[in-house]
């Protein structure tokens, strides 16, 4: 069964039912700042944006991946929090171009936490869903890469090393997903197995 493509504010699995978090947060630049210590998010890496190779050719069918939670890819950091705010999400802080969030629906899972990320000049341009266990869980990720695969096709790039899992999929607009799973330490320390799904454009 293939998944809904990221639904818009009060559609779908992204709008959480939370009416006691309506209201408008401070401005950015003012008493919010970076989210308190989560020990079970993995330590941060290097992120390059995937691109596609010169013989890549969309599905036909596949939907263009333009928004998420939401928000449309470019919308502003400001503007962006007061949507997630208003719509319900949990805003967990925000410093350095990020918006943290806390227990997002979307794709049919509950992720902890999740990030979206802002250029200097270009607005949102993509958005990281974490979920981890301390123990091999590979469930969710195969569960996900069954329901992109469905909507995208076969993954553009695929890697199995035997621990680790990683697939790549574009969208006709050239936004893309990438899902992957690994063991890895966590800013706490403690090995755990992450599940990580990442969208952008």
């Amino acid at each position: 069964m293939r998944p809904p493509t990221p639904a818009g504010p009060g559609m779908g699995p992204n709008m959480p039912n939370r009416p006691g978090n309506i209201h408008r947060p401070t401005p950015p630049g003012n008493h919010w700042g970076a989210p308190p210590l989560r020990p079970y998010r993995p330590v941060a890496r290097p992120w390059h944006r995937p691109v596609p190779p010169s013989s890549w050719r969309p599905r036909p069918t596949a939907p263009v991946l333009s928004t998420i939670l939401g928000i449309t890819f470019g919308t502003a950091l400001n503007i962006s929090i007061n949507a997630l705010v208003n719509s319900g999400y949990q805003v967990d802080g925000y410093a350095n171009n990020t918006v943290y969030l806390r227990d997002v629906n979307t794709y049919n899972y509950l992720w902890p936490d999740a990030t979206l990320y802002y250029g200097s000049t270009g607005g949102l341009n993509r958005s990281e869903f974490i979920y981890s266990t301390n123990y091999p869980d590979p469930m969710r990720y195969n569960s996900l890469y069954g329901n992109f695969t469905g909507i995208y096709g076969a993954p553009v790039s695929y890697t199995n090393n035997g621990t680790s899992l990683s697939a790549t999929w574009f969208a006709p607009n050239k936004g893309y997903i990438t899902l992957q799973y690994a063991p890895q330490y966590a800013v706490g320390g403690q090995l755990r197995y992450f599940t990580t799904l990442t969208l952008g454009l």
